[in-house]
Order: structure tokens, then C-alpha cells, then sequence
């Protein structure tokens, strides 16, 4: 998968106008930019469980994990909220549905 650009990353980040605009372009690039990823930034519609819903910064993928000489690649989404980093973002695992998370595990 491409990278994506500064200028798309700072394109979108402008339309979703988060309230601290820098630490939130810096925290996404480096989420992007990390090794152990496969990150995209997307702006789509987050619903919150009151019913309410909000267009947010979400990077969506995937992230390596060695686990007992094994990689997985977790499928992950993480919402940036109007007021990061004061308010923390929200973060999913994303099970696709040929994965099995077992229950006999501690």
C-alpha cells in the first residue's frame, strides 16, 4: 500500500478543522510513518452510541504484532475526536470475519 502525502494528510486534516490542528497532523503522520503499520488517514462519519454522529479523522489498517515467533497484522481503527490530544482518540480492533479471538486465553 502507498504511503500517502503530506499534502493529503494536511488537506484533510484542514476540512476536519480539529481544534489543535498541529499536534493532530503530528500525531497522524507519525502513526502513519511507523515501521509496524499500514495506515491510511480517512475523514468518514463516526456514530456515538447517544446517536449523535460527527465526520472524524480515522486511520484505518492494519498493525504488525510478533506474537509467539508468529506476525499478525491486527486490523485496527483509531477516531481523532474534535479535541485531541485533551480528549483521547477512540480505538478498535477491527476483526474481519475469518478471524477467531479465542476465549481460553488469559
Amino acid at each position: 500500500m502507498v504511503k500517502q502525502s503530506q499534502n493529503e494528510i494536511d488537506q484533510m486534516v484542514q476540512r476536519a478543522r480539529p481544534t489543535n490542528r498541529d499536534l493532530v497532523r503530528r500525531d497522524i503522520t507519525h502513526g502513519i510513518n511507523l515501521p509496524i503499520s499500514n495506515l491510511v488517514l480517512k475523514l468518514k462519519e463516526y456514530y456515538y452510541n447517544d446517536g449523535n454522529s460527527k465526520e472524524l479523522l480515522c486511520l484505518d489498517g492494519t498493525v504488525a504484532c510478533e506474537y509467539k515467533g508468529n506476525r499478525y497484522y491486527i486490523p485496527i481503527e483509531i477516531w481523532f475526536q474534535q479535541d485531541h490530544p485533551n480528549v483521547p482518540p477512540l480505538a478498535y480492533v477491527k476483526p474481519t470475519s475469518d478471524m477467531f479471538v479465542s476465549t481460553a486465553s488469559r
